[in-house]
């Protein structure tokens, strides 16, 4: 009778060689590491979209209008590769773009729903979107506040923030004179904010945005710091726009608080009673509606 038991030597042979498939399998898979996108080319748009599970496995992109792309519902663009931010598309743009109609979907789940428009002349050809919000913007989000702090959002209209200050007192350690004001810490695609570091146990903040003598609105304004608000653990944030004595403690419709875009419109008046409505792309099952007011 032959004994069929294999050799130690034997088995360290197929052992070996099958760690070196495994290895070799390994090396061949396709990984999701995040890398810095390349640049940019001349006739590509670029959308960026994060997602707060990270999740993007079967997320596609739909584009319309002014694209040299070739899709169907069925099979949009995939992600063209991983950031440190989240996934992004580069679609192919037709000569002469003017605007791109994109759809961030997986299977019928759209994110967040309506037909959405990159606008060369408004955003560029490279936009960042952040799941569940329509906000378009041009920049990548600011992360939150520090803890301890309150930021100061200013909006204007007409884009002039050259020389704009913001005066503070009570409730802040910085230190500051009506000649040496705060300067903006940053800027967003709605215009610039401040950082304003608080004192312990502060529960309003006194400030006044302005330009040499001139204030913007006028009068002295205050942030109301909600007494339920940790300020070991977070910070607050608020947003005022140009003109306006209001504090906002959620940023505002910005079309409505002032400023507008008219080059954002998407239905023209045409006759007494016919209105043209861009609507983009047509989906099974989409529902319109045209809500108007007497006034």
């Amino acid at each position: 009778m032959t004994d069929r038991t294999p050799s130690p030597l034997a088995s360290a042979s197929w052992s070996i060689r099958a760690l070196a498939a495994t290895l070799m399998l390994t090396c061949l898979t396709p990984t999701s590491a995040q890398v810095e996108p390349p640049p940019l080319p001349d006739d590509v748009a670029r959308v960026h979209y994060q997602r707060p599970d990270g999740d993007y496995t079967g997320w596609v992109l739909h584009v319309w209008e002014d694209t040299v792309e070739s899709v169907t519902w069925a099979a949009g663009l995939p992600v063209t590769g991983i950031t440190p931010y989240g996934a992004y598309w580069d679609a192919r743009l037709a000569d002469g773009a003017a605007r791109v109609g994109f759809i961030v979907h997986r299977g019928d789940t759209k994110d967040p729903g309506p037909d959405m428009f990159l606008r060369l002349d408004a955003h560029g050809r490279e936009i960042w979107l952040v799941s569940g919000s329509d906000r378009i913007l041009t920049a990548p989000p600011v992360g939150a506040p520090a803890a301890g702090s309150a930021r100061l959002h200013y909006h204007r209209p007409d884009g002039d923030y050259a020389g704009w200050t913001l005066h503070v007192w009570e409730g802040t350690v910085e230190t500051v004179t009506w000649q040496e004001g705060l300067v903006p810490a940053g800027s967003t695609p709605d215009g610039v904010f401040w950082d304003v570091r608080l004192a312990e146990g502060a529960r309003r903040l006194g400030f006044i945005v302005h330009r040499g003598d001139d204030k913007d609105p006028g009068p002295d304004m205050l942030l109301e710091i909600d007494p339920s608000v940790d300020l070991a653990a977070s910070g607050v944030e608020a947003w005022v726009v140009s003109g306006s004595s209001v504090v906002f403690g959620e940023r505002p419709d910005l079309r409505a608080a002032g400023g507008g875009d008219l080059t954002a419109q998407r239905a023209h008046w045409v006759g007494r009673d016919l209105v043209l409505w861009d609507l983009g792309l047509p989906l099974p099952g989409a529902v319109y509606a045209l809500h108007h007011a007497e006034s």
